[in-house]
């Protein structure tokens, strides 16, 4: 009987326990992904604390309850960093209108528009001084300035241009057109628009006295150029920057023109820091009101511009609804309120409301050197609010035992979890000793000398014999059938 087993001198390792294979496919695969979805909410934590995140999502952060801890410093300028922009450029009175769509825009709508933007700075700077002392009711005559009348003409050029330009579109037209009837309309209303803005532009510019039909006029052509001013502003720039000029100058004439009106308007005009982020070109030229601690203010001396400015107020508050970045406020007094403030920052604690006109979004360094931007708004003066009672919430606070048992248990637990992988992962090997071999050398000598037990072969010819013992037995067929086939012959 043969009997196959392994050579003792080379003996065997058992059965390795089950674990997980670390060097297959699918499992390298599966932790590539987990490593990769890892990576991903890293990123979306990232992305979700920008406000422009939340405002495109349409939502808005809030602030479940008064700030009252101070703002970290790196929210603030340094000291000296910030400075303030001197122009020349004169800015006119009148409101920011909006212009409407192409097909409404009237002709002088889009003359003027594109008149200014054809003019050099100084002719801007010459057209902007004439409307703005037109709005001034003390005047003194004097003789009219050449670089003036150089815009006139200039002007005078291209409104021939545009009734040129409008009398070709009109000759196109069938003769019963009811488009041909207005715009024929629009060019006999433009050329009695342009001979009222020469004739006053002109007056104003010899310091005549002005008549209110031509202060009117010049009032609503200083409306149709106040939205082509504000396209010149430009997002996340320095304060100082001279294309803003114009615009910066109009402004501050706004402030003063207008505050009075805006300081009994409702809460319409009250915006979220996170909308002037976002929409920055939705606001710009608009009076807007907002809410913050005041963190700190600094006085800024200038050369006096043609308005008459010489010193600014620049207040750096911590918005009521984010600390994502500050609202820098320039204006021009503080309320008696607040304590004096000197040519050095100081340093304040103060809920104020400003209402006052979204001019950009600035650029500015941090403490840190790093540079970050925040709204920028021009305001008149701000108004402190009453000091606000915070109540405190009832938090529940764990037991001093629970926190120690944690801070125990939690390494204990850390320990059992990296034993338990480690266990997982390790393949288990034995050899077998001395003994172990010497008892299963016996058995297999016992096996052989049982006569009980067979090999497959011995079964197979036990088998076979135990098949051929009935064969035996019984009578041939072949016999059987030759006597049959005999007796068929006799017969």
């Amino acid at each position: 009987m043969r009997i196959d087993k392994q050579a003792e001198t080379a003996p065997g390792c058992g059965p390795g326990k089950p674990g997980t294979r670390f060097s297959v496919r699918t499992t390298k695969l599966r932790l590539m992904s987990l490593f990769a979805a890892l990576i991903l909410v890293l990123i979306a934590m990232k992305e979700a604390k920008k406000p422009e995140r939340w405002a495109w999502l349409g939502w808005q952060e809030k602030r479940a309850e008064p700030l009252l801890a101070e703002s970290p410093a790196s929210d603030l300028p340094r000291n000296g960093s910030d400075t303030v922009p001197v122009w020349g450029d004169s800015i006119e009175p009148g409101a920011v209108q909006p212009l409407p769509r192409q097909e409404e825009v009237s002709l002088a709508q889009r003359f003027w528009s594109r008149s200014y933007r054809n003019l050099s700075r100084t002719e801007k700077k010459s057209l902007n001084q004439v409307l703005r002392e037109a709005m001034q009711p003390e005047r003194s005559s004097r003789e009219i300035d050449p670089g003036f009348q150089a815009v006139i003409e200039k002007m005078e050029r291209l409104s021939d241009d545009s009734q040129a330009e409008l009398l070709g579109e009109i000759s196109l037209l069938a003769p019963d057109s009811e488009h041909k009837r207005r715009l024929s309309q629009q060019l006999i209303g433009f050329q009695e628009h342009w001979r009222a803005f020469k004739m006053s532009a002109l007056r104003a510019a010899q310091g005549e006295p002005l008549e209110a039909e031509q202060r009117d006029t010049l009032q609503q052509i200083q409306t149709l150029l106040d939205p082509t001013v504000y396209e010149q502003v430009r997002d996340r720039t320095p304060v100082v920057r001279p294309a803003d000029g114009p615009a910066w100058l109009r402004t501050w004439q706004r402030i003063e023109s207008e505050s009075t009106e805006v300081a009994g308007t409702g809460t319409d005009s009250i915006v979220s820091h996170i909308q002037l982020v976002s929409q920055p070109e939705s606001y710009r030229g608009k009076w807007v009101e907002i809410s913050g601690t005041l963190r700190g203010v600094d006085r800024i001396e200038v050369r006096r511009n043609e308005l008459g400015i010489d010193h600014y107020y620049v207040l750096w508050l911590e918005p009521s609804d984010t600390n994502v970045s500050p609202y820098c406020v320039y204006c021009l007094k503080l309320p008696g309120e607040l304590p004096p403030v000197g040519k050095e920052f100081t340093t304040l604690s103060e809920d104020v409301l400003v209402r006052g006109i979204f001019f950009k979004l600035r650029s500015y360094e941090t403490t840190e050197r790093e540079m970050a931007v925040c709204p920028l708004i021009l305001a008149e003066t701000c108004e402190r609010l009453p000091p606000q009672q915070v109540v405190a919430r009832q938090v529940w606070q764990p037991p001093a035992w629970l926190l120690i048992a944690f801070v125990v248990l939690m390494p204990v637990v850390a320990v059992g979890i990296a034993v338990g992988v480690y266990q997982m992962t390790r393949t288990s090997q034995y050899t077998i000793s001395a003994k172990s071999e010497q008892r299963l050398a016996g058995n297999l000598e016992r096996l052989a000398r049982d006569g009980a037990i067979k090999s497959d072969a011995e079964r197979v010819r036990d088998l076979y014999a135990a098949d051929r013992l009935p064969e035996e037995a019984s009578p041939p067929l072949d016999g059987i059938q030759g006597n049959r086939n005999e007796n068929h012959d006799e017969r």
